[in-house]
């Protein structure tokens, strides 16, 4: 009888412990589907590229470009940044 209970024990802390991976954020907050950590990048790129410093915003833009892949902006802005 006990060995039936450590495992009903078992069995529902291992419930409650994976139903909180299915609550894990994605990240996307922004409508074009840009994550978090890409929009982060994006704002680094933008800055340094208001501020001269063209060779630390290509760089972001490639960050962003890895980060999402789907992102337009990302290339449109390498393009631009590199020519």
């Amino acid at each position: 009888m006990a060995r039936l209970r450590h495992g009903a024990l078992f069995v529902g802390i291992s419930v409650i412990a994976l139903s909180g991976c299915a609550t894990i954020p994605t990240g996307l907050s922004d409508p074009t589907g840009l994550s978090e950590v890409g929009r982060t990048y994006q704002e680094e790129a933008q800055r340094f590229e208001r501020d001269g410093r063209l060779r630390d915003s290509l760089e972001r833009w490639k960050i962003v470009s890895a980060i999402d892949p789907q992102y337009p902006g990302a290339s449109q802005n390498k393009t631009e940044i590199e020519a």
